[in-house]
């Protein structure tokens, strides 16, 4: 590759750009061309090709995901303070401060990664805390990285399995919550076709021989619903879903299946004009094959935390061969596409975090890592609180707020409030009560109930899932030791005839005892002993959890409780 397929990569990077860029960022765009290309003349990369390339490569991801030209122009010459003579007074008076200000993030970080060996864990630490004051430099590490695992091959073995890891566990889940699926994919496929080459190898083949046959599926069935859609005046785009090695891949790991059972899963999307088509085409494609029973999202009426909206559902198809669904419109398939690079707001100052709600946890990220002084404990927090799969539950006030799947209330009680959390008795659920260790589900609308005798105790940070519940639950206990010692205890099982007011005053009560700790409740209507609940109660040989005080305080208050003790 010579200097002249630089300048063709750069001309497609202007191409994109047109549309949205005045001319006098055009002509500095064009200026930061020519000075990266003066600036690296003399170097090449592994493969032997002008560093150029990279400088221009990069730019022209970041012009495909929609970036300004500041970013792009970043993107150009993000190298350039580390790797050649250029001066910081030069980048600062030609293309401005918020210009430098990027380009001077990527040259500490890359800085820091070259001189630091502490694994993935630093890695994400360093990179977050980077762009917690503008977040447009995730996206620019994000474009450096593919590039760089798109010309992995020419590293020393050793290096390209640690890039590979490395890419797996921390730039593509960043890619996945910053919403920017195109980006996610081709690192998620490459990542594993040098972690794991054979199986890459086997599945690459294996989608190759079945490309045909399942395209002519999919094209009997594009064509039997364009027939339709056409029949009752809906304008609507319909393709097939391209299918990603890494997601087959995963998906055979845990479901245990033979390659050819994952890869015979057939994907089509449709784009549609409006919102209100959307569920139009659902219903039509409900009419014309049978549904999945319990394959039906609504990601449109309940956006993911990311921006994701869509409408998900699966058939069975012609044949009765399985076809999953995705239908969205033109604005949706974009947001879907290209994620956060598609909604960055700016002030004159530059970014600010407080105008986009989806990029509020790059200021919960600060808090932690205050709270923090490893490095492996933050980036364990950021993997479950950010980077596992989210869902949306509601405020009594119907706000929503993201939490990982699989929180409980005394997690969402610790996200609204700290003091929320520290003396959380249990929440209403969808006007239900439930105790502490309830998990959520996506939609919930959540009350948090609290009592001055509730109060943090070991068996807490059972039910705590967020790093920053667990946090606070170790700290309160750090602080008042006497609460933290824990003596032997035995499961106790209480059942009590009673509806839902006795429900929920046996909660109350329990809640006075601090010696009980709840593990398990559940209430029917029907039943002989309807209200049935799980605890931990101290047992000793000197007082026997059934003759203990707490256990006597529960029989006064509440005649007719039956009681197991299960040592």
């Amino acid at each position: 590759m010579n200097l002249t397929a630089c300048r063709h990569v750069f001309e497609d990077t202007l191409n994109l750009m047109r549309s949205r860029t005045d001319e006098v960022w055009l002509e500095r765009l064009e200026e930061a061309y020519r000075l990266a290309a003066r600036a690296h003349r003399w170097q090449r990369r592994r493969s032997g090709d002008p560093f150029l390339i990279h400088s221009v490569e990069v730019a022209y991801i970041l012009a495909e995901l929609g970036g300004d030209a500041e970013t792009v122009i970043s993107g150009i010459l993000h190298d350039i303070l580390e790797d050649t003579d250029v001066k910081r007074a030069e980048i600062q008076e030609t293309f401005g401060e918020e210009v430098y200000r990027l380009v001077s993030g990527m040259t500490q970080e890359a800085r820091a990664e070259s001189s630091v060996r502490s694994g993935p864990s630093a890695t994400l630490r360093r990179l977050l805390l980077t762009a917690r004051h503008d977040p447009r430099i995730l996206l620019l590490k994000l474009a450096d990285r593919l590039h760089n695992m798109r010309t992995l091959q020419h590293m020393p073995p050793e290096k390209r399995r640690g890039k590979a890891l490395e890419t797996l566990e921390i730039y593509a889940p960043l890619a996945h919550r910053l919403g920017v699926a195109k980006l996610r994919w081709e690192m998620e496929d490459r990542s594993l076709m040098f972690l794991h080459p054979e199986v890459y190898t086997e599945l690459a083949g294996i989608v190759r021989a079945g490309k045909p046959e399942q395209e002519a599926h999919l094209n009997a069935v594009i064509g039997e619903l364009e027939t339709k859609l056409e029949e009752l005046g809906i304008k609507a785009t319909i393709f097939g879903r391209p299918k990603h090695i890494y997601s087959i891949y995963r998906k055979m790991i845990e479901k245990d299946e033979a390659p050819d059972q994952m890869i015979d899963l057939l994907g089509i999307r449709v784009i549609t004009r409006q919102v209100r088509d959307c569920y139009s085409v659902l219903g039509i494609i409900h009419s014309l094959w049978r549904p999945v029973a319990n394959s039906f999202s609504d990601y449109i009426a309940n956006p993911k935390p990311n921006r994701y909206q869509s409408l998900h559902t699966a058939v069975y198809g012609p044949g009765g061969r399985r076809i999953e669904v995705q239908i969205r419109t033109e604005e949706m398939n974009f947001i879907a596409e290209y994620g956060v690079a598609s909604h960055f707001s700016y002030k004159e100052s530059g970014f600010d975090p407080d105008l986009d709600d989806e990029l509020l946890w790059l200021r919960r990220i600060v808090d932690w890592e205050k709270q923090t002084s490893s490095a492996r404990t933050f980036a364990s927090a950021v993997k479950v609180d950010l980077f596992a799969e989210q869902i949306f539950v509601i405020t009594p006030k119907g706000d929503p707020m993201d939490m990982p799947v699989g929180s409980t209330v005394l997690d969402f009680a610790f996200r609204i409030h700290t003091d929320l959390g520290l003396h959380c008795s249990g929440a209403r659920v969808n006007g239900q009560p439930w105790p502490i260790n309830h998990e959520l589900s996506a939609g919930d609308r959540v009350e948090v109930l609290t009592s001055d005798e509730a109060h943090p105790r070991p068996g807490w940070l059972r039910f705590a899932k967020t790093s920053h519940a667990r946090h606070a639950i170790r700290r309160f206990l750090q602080q008042h030791p006497e609460f933290s010692t824990r003596p032997n205890r035995s499961l106790v099982r209480f059942s009590l005839k009673g509806d839902l007011d006795s429900f929920q005053q046996v909660i109350d009560k329990i809640h006075q005892i601090p010696e009980i700790e709840l593990t398990r409740v559940s209430f029917t209507r029907f039943g002989p002993a309807n209200i049935r609940i799980n605890a931990r109660i101290p047992d000793s040989e000197e007082t026997p959890a059934e003759d203990s005080r707490c256990v006597a305080q529960l029989s006064e208050a509440f005649p007719g409780l039956s009681i197991e003790v299960k040592r």
